[in-house]
């Protein structure tokens, strides 16, 4: 029983990917990340059960050690999502929806000369020990292939301390190990360096930069995060940690590898210090932290599941979208039942969120979902999907400068270049054929998706005439190469003098077509026309 000033108590933390995302991933792998591609936030859920209920441990005892342990490995992440640059850009598989080894959101930009500097804080540096700055670097551009980038580091210095040499098309660690009294108290330095190769041009990306030091424990208004650096396994040991103010109530949590709460500790008023003590292997952490720090998470909603696996359900066509968009969304299903006399079933995106991703606003549960309703529901197999919402590959509004306005992502789409095809190609092992019909109504609001319900009446009831005879081609490329723009224009020419307008179509088009002098898109059209048509 809950009584008033009752509460949970739990430990959280952002959504980190859980990956090694320093390790390089071969050619044509997804690439991983620090934080996840679509939201840094996480989800938490509370379910209450008579039986079997789980909680943390909570360790009243504190055994005696004769060891202890008075620093820890200090590990701080430098990374800022810029740009969305990448090699291979012409190639086949760019145009694939994965995410791969090249297409990586990044941060800054380094050439065959100059610098970059980047600055962090470190305090409380143990003496005489080893400090790791780890860079990741992503090949851009090239005129040649083999040894076309050099790029430097240094710390706290104008000096290359080291160097790394590699291909274009490469993605590589640069990786400096220096003595840890280089770093001052305070604000440190860390430059990256272009340096010459033998291409005449390079550029390569910086991702990320890791620092890794030994600092002593020292807390921070009576807070700190531990990771153990001790080469020791399952050995029982003081952790001590110093500058804990007296009269605070802390808290002190292990969490990794598992999550345990530690009630019994010592405390030194004199020294300002508390101990506790644990079995301790490599890679264990710990947060010491004040009752005063404790957030309150946000609240979301009471769920009641509505259990989109049931398989008494069933639906010639499955429509997802946006609670947002209820209103609409029920008339367009209603219409859609009407005329084309075929059974639907309206599903929100916040359900597929919670029953195939844990509340998170994972892409991929879309595809869990579609997978299990052709695999599970009864009767009739789905054929086709309709989505509802707009969607962007901005999944964490990264874009900057900030557009004027920034794009809604209600019911997302999956990958860059985005794909809603994806979502029906079930066979995951290879880029397939999508088991079902897909389109989309990119709607922000109901309005807009009662125009387009309204259109699609109109449609339907309008009559065959001229109209229908009318076609409207458009030709692009790059506007660098002329010969790209004629041979595409030429397909649309051919498509449009011996398909169109021959019988039995007999069509009229109109063919708008890109230009480099003048540059124009909508060739050989003066914009009233391309407005009218």
């Amino acid at each position: 029983k809950f009584n008033a000033g009752d509460y949970f108590e739990f430990y959280a933390e952002k959504n980190y990917t859980n990956e090694n995302y320093r390790e390089i991933v071969p050619y044509n792998t997804n690439y991983k990340n620090y934080i996840t591609n679509y939201t840094d936030s996480s989800y938490y859920w509370l379910t209450i059960a008579t039986t079997n209920s789980l909680r943390a441990k909570v360790q009243n005892s504190n055994p005696v050690s004769s060891d202890t342990i008075k620093s820890n490995l200090k590990k701080i992440h430098l990374e800022s999502d810029v740009r969305l640059w990448y090699y291979d850009a012409p190639e086949p598989r760019t145009q694939f929806p994965q995410q791969q080894e090249h297409k990586v959101w990044t941060w800054l930009l380094i050439g065959s000369s100059g610098s970059q500097s980047v600055n962090f804080v470190a305090n409380d540096v143990k003496a005489n020990t080893i400090i790791k700055i780890i860079t990741r670097l992503i090949s851009n551009a090239a005129n040649i292939n083999q040894n076309a980038h050099k790029h430097g580091i240094s710390l706290n210095s104008t000096k290359i301390q080291d160097s790394i040499l590699y291909n274009y098309k490469q993605t590589v660690n640069l990786t400096l190990n220096s003595n840890a009294n280089e770093l001052k108290e305070g604000t440190n330095t860390i430059r990256i360096f272009g340096m010459k190769s033998n291409a005449s041009f390079h550029q390569s990306l910086i991702d990320w930069i890791d620092v890794d030091y030994e600092r002593m424990n020292k807390a921070i208004n009576d807070s700190i995060i531990i990771t153990i650096n001790d080469q020791i396994r399952n050995k029982l040991t003081n952790i001590e940690i110093t500058n804990i103010s007296p009269n605070q109530n802390i808290i002190i949590y292990k969490i990794s590898p598992v999550i345990k709460k530690i009630d019994d500790f010592s405390y030194d008023q004199q020294k300002r210090k508390i101990v506790f003590s644990d079995s301790v292997s490599l890679g264990d952490k710990y947060l010491i932290t004040k009752s005063d720090y404790i957030f309150k998470p946000k609240f979301l909603l009471k769920k009641n599941f509505i259990n989109l696996s049931d398989q008494k359900r069933s639906a010639d066509n499955i429509i997802i979208s946006h609670r947002s968009l209820i209103n609409s969304s029920i008339q367009y299903q209603k219409f859609i039942e009407e005329k084309y006399k075929i059974k639907t079933q309206l599903v929100f995106i916040d359900d597929i969120y919670d029953e195939f991703s844990f509340g998170y606003p994972y892409p991929e549960s879309i595809k869990e979902f579609l997978k299990t309703a052709v695999n599970n529901w009864s009767g009739i197999k789905p054929s086709y999907l309709t989505l509802i919402g707009d969607a962007t590959y901005d999944y964490r509004q990264t874009f900057s400068p900030v557009p004027s306005i920034r794009k809604k992502n209600l019911v997302p789409s999956y990958g860059m270049p985005v794909s809603d095809s994806w979502f029906t190609m079930f066979d995951d092992s290879i880029f397939a054929i999508p088991q079902m019909f897909v389109g989309r109504i990119p709607a922000n609001n109901d309005d807009q998706l009662l125009l387009y319900l309204n259109k699609h009446k109109k449609y339907l009831e309008r009559k065959e005439d001229v109209w229908n005879k009318n076609y409207l081609l458009f030709s692009g490329g790059d506007p660098t190469k002329s010969s790209e723009l004629q041979q595409i224009k030429s397909v649309n020419d051919f498509i449009l003098n011996e398909y169109i307008s021959k019988a039995p179509i007999g069509g009229v088009g109109k063919h708008f077509y890109k230009t480099l002098e003048p540059l124009y898109n909508f060739s050989p059209y003066k914009p009233e026309e391309v407005k009218s048509s």
